[in-house]
């Protein structure tokens, strides 16, 4: 007599399990990307107001820079 647990795995499709794991995929890329996106922005916010530090006053400027040009 099987185990019913396993009798439920059986009846579970293979495409369904595809389709759910690449759908769960595609979610976690996208929150990754959108999470990244929100913490790069408060860091390059935040690191703008050190202005008074040539270095990173530089490194900034460069920054906004590339933003500007690719908008």
């Amino acid at each position: 007599m099987k185990h019913p647990r396993y009798d439920a795995n059986e009846r579970v499709s293979w495409k369904n399990v595809v389709a759910k794991n690449f759908v769960g995929g595609l979610m976690w890329g996208f929150g990754s990307v959108i999470g990244a996106t929100m913490v790069l922005s408060v860091v390059i916010k935040t690191l703008s107001t050190f202005e008074f530090i040539p270095a990173v006053a530089d490194f900034i400027v460069q920054i906004q820079d590339t933003i500007k040009v690719d908008q």
